[in-house]
């Protein structure tokens, strides 16, 4: 890395741009079709984000996972949410006319998009309880849910599912505005070196056996330069990040 912020490969210079990119947490808006829909977009490594739609003629929530559509309902009641908390949370006439859409093979559809190489066969309650704790280990942004839900909620879990529908409803009836995920206040912003470590952190094939050859010799005699090179230079050239400069003035270079 140069003094002036740029890198040398090969005897060109790059530079390599800042990234925003969304903050987890629950994002409402409505669609050009007239939808009513909450991006869920969790922390990554966590679990899928995923979608809740609410569908404006039926009243019905749906859950879009991994380009699967199931009902929410199905998922809040494998959580453990009682009858009573969604005739709270959504009145009389929504609470019947999702109620109606429960579907015990929605969890099915579920277990196999979020569980790959499952270990033997599950029965029905063993599928549910996997369900409900994989969604139950996905992670929010407490400070923005602060914003679009009202509350700091840190994971999804039963209270923030029916916040995030308490939302739509509101944002369909035009009493609240939708979420503007572009703004700065939900993004973060990610810099060269955050970039180079993301990449440096998938390097565990490279890293394990140098490791064990370390701790056999008990010294670094065996390490040889330049070994994460690909994964540095990954971070620049491919990327979409990393520019190659005309370096006609320094104004080009910043």
């Amino acid at each position: 890395m140069t003094p002036r912020g740029t890198f040398i490969i090969n005897g060109s210079e790059y530079s390599l741009g800042n990234q925003l990119r969304l903050r987890p947490g629950v994002f409402t808006r409505i669609k050009e079709s007239g939808e009513a829909e909450s991006h869920v977009n969790v922390l990554p490594g966590g679990g899928i984000s995923h979608r809740i739609h609410l569908d404006p003629e039926s009243g019905v929530f749906s859950l879009n996972v991994a380009q699967s559509k199931t009902p929410l309902v199905s998922l809040l009641k494998a959580m453990g949410v009682k009858d009573a908390e969604l005739q709270k949370a959504w009145g009389n006439d929504l609470f019947a006319a999702n109620i109606k859409k429960s579907d015990p093979r929605a969890i099915d559809k579920l277990y196999s998009k979020l569980v790959r190489n499952p270990p033997g066969e599950r029965s029905a309650d063993e599928k549910t309880k996997v369900v409900a704790d994989l969604f139950l280990a996905m992670k929010l942004d407490p400070e923005v849910t602060s914003r679009t839900l009202g509350k700091p909620l840190d994971k999804v879990s039963p209270e923030s599912i029916l916040a995030s529908t308490r939302r739509l409803l509101a944002v369909h009836k035009g009493e609240e505005d939708p979420d503007d995920r572009d703004s700065l206040a939900f993004q973060t912003l990610l810099g060269p070196e955050d970039l180079i470590s993301e990449r440096v952190k998938t390097a565990a094939r490279v890293l394990r056996p140098l490791l064990w050859k370390t701790t056999f010799n008990k010294n670094l005699s065996k390490i040889q330069p330049g070994f994460l090179n690909r994964h540095v230079l990954g971070a620049i050239t491919s990327s979409g990040l990393g520019q190659s400069l005309e370096e006609v003035n320094f104004a080009d270079i910043f």
